[in-house]
Parts: structure tokens; C-alpha cells; sequence
């Protein structure tokens, strides 16, 4: 089964914890290798590319771990809000792009810090000091706010609001859909079927490693369907079972 993912929705994924989730986002921003099928990016094949030419073709990736793979825990703010952009301009400088512009790397720091209400003592705070509200916000910051955002981007989103509170899980979701508004392309990743349901334009189920079907009205579709497909029965066979919207 192929999975398209369309400017201005949310493609949500379902699926209980362990059947490839992971992988499936690895695969999508170059940090797995794929074994087979095809990962294209507005007509352009990028099986296997390299994780920098995912970001130059503007995917941008919000994992699950915050502090393992979305940050560098030991670093402070200002550096890991340049993580994706320290090689280009307005960073970098130099004739290759070799020398980092401080001044510019503290100025984009500040401004993820505003825009994304982050609360941080200084840029010079190490992010392992951070709450996981704040990690995720600076996360988010710096995969939302980098200047090529504008042209169409793709956005891979991995359990969001996972140990957040209230008001950080509404802030980061308001967050999401605003750049849904704005035309991004989001792969929306969770565990939280009420959150995907709430989100998600499109549902697609995944069940060991594979799609069990795509939902086009998630909202309308019966919750007991749903668990079936998280369970491995496949969309056509839950169809031919005439579940009622209401059990």
C-alpha cells in the first residue's frame, strides 16, 4: 500500500506501541536505511538519501525522544536551535560554510525562544535543565521556524504532547495546525487515538509494519473499526464485517 502525504493535512498514524511506528518515521527523514518500496518528496526519489538532504528538501522532523535524538542534551539553547541550520546562511560563513556566525546563531535562538514561549534561564542553559514542555517547544522551534518553512514543507511529527501537561499539550497542538493552516504537509504520529482524532484529516493504521487501510473521515469511522485495524484486521475485511458507526 503507498502513503501520500498532502500539503495542508494531517495524515495521522495509528497503531499500539511497537508495530514500526519508528521506523516508518526513520525511514521518512533519512535515519533508517530502506529495504524496499520508495520514499519520494515532491516527485524527487529519496530512497536512502542522507538525513541533510531531507532537511535541504525541507522535511522537518520532530522525533519522540526529545533529548536522544531531537537535541543534544549537553549542548545549551543557542546550539541546539542551529542543529539543522549551522551549515548555511545566515549561520554559517566562510567561503564552504565552515565557520559559525555566533551573532546570527543567538539572534535565531531568541527568536525560537519568543516565538515559541520557551522558558529558559539563557541561550547559554543546557537543555538537559529543561522541563519536557520547554524541550518539546524548543524542538518544535527550531524545526518550524527555519526559514525555508515557507515553500511547502513536510513535517514528521512523533508523539507530540508525550509527558506534557495540559497547557503544553494545547500549546503544541495549536502549533501543529497552524502550520497545517499555513499549507505544511504533517505525518502525525501518537498513540493517543483521541489526539489523533481530533487532528487528523486522514488515518492510516499500521499494524506490524504494515497499513491495515487509510480513513478518509477518521471522525466518522466507529471507534471498534479502528481497534480492529490497530489489531491487524485490514479495512476491506472490517468492511465486510458491516461494523455500525454506533457499537
Amino acid at each position: 500500500m503507498s502513503l501520500f502525504l498532502r500539503s495542508g493535512e494531517v495524515l495521522g498514524v495509528a497503531g499500539v506501541s511497537g508495530n514500526g511506528q519508528r521506523e516508518l518515521c526513520e525511514c521518512l527523514v533519512g535515519l533508517r536505511s530502506v529495504t524496499s518500496g520508495v520514499v519520494s518528496v515532491r516527485n524527487k526519489n529519496m530512497t536512502n538519501a542522507s538525513p541533510r538532504r531531507f532537511i535541504n528538501q525541507n522535511v522537518h522532523y520532530i522525533p519522540a525522544d526529545r533529548r536522544g535524538v531531537g537535541m543534544a542534551p549537553n549542548m545549551d539553547v543557542r546550539d541546539n536551535s542551529i542543529l539543522r541550520s549551522y551549515w548555511s546562511k545566515p549561520i554559517s560563513t566562510g567561503t564552504l560554510g565552515e565557520l559559525i556566525d555566533w551573532g546570527a546563531a543567538g539572534r535565531r535562538a531568541a527568536q525560537i525562544v519568543e516565538d515559541f514561549n520557551v522558558s529558559a534561564p539563557s541561550p547559554k542553559t543546557p537543555v538537559r535543565n529543561l522541563s519536557g514542555g520547554n524541550l518539546q517547544k524548543l524542538l518544535m522551534g527550531r524545526e518550524l521556524s527555519d526559514s525555508q518553512m515557507s515553500d511547502s514543507p513536510i513535517v514528521i511529527v512523533m508523539h507530540p504532547t508525550w509527558g506534557l501537561d495540559v497547557a503544553a499539550t494545547r500549546y503544541v497542538r495549536e502549533r501543529i495546525l497552524e502550520q497545517r493552516e499555513d499549507g505544511a504537509a504533517i505525518l502525525l504520529v501518537s498513540e493517543d487515538l483521541d489526539e489523533l482524532l481530533a487532528m487528523s484529516d486522514r488515518l492510516a493504521v499500521l499494524f506490524a509494519g504494515k497499513f491495515m487501510g487509510i480513513l478518509e473521515h477518521p471522525e466518522d469511522e466507529p471507534i471498534s473499526k479502528i481497534g480492529l485495524m490497530m489489531a491487524g484486521t485490514t479495512a476491506e475485511n472490517c468492511a465486510a464485517m458491516n461494523i455500525e458507526a454506533a457499537s
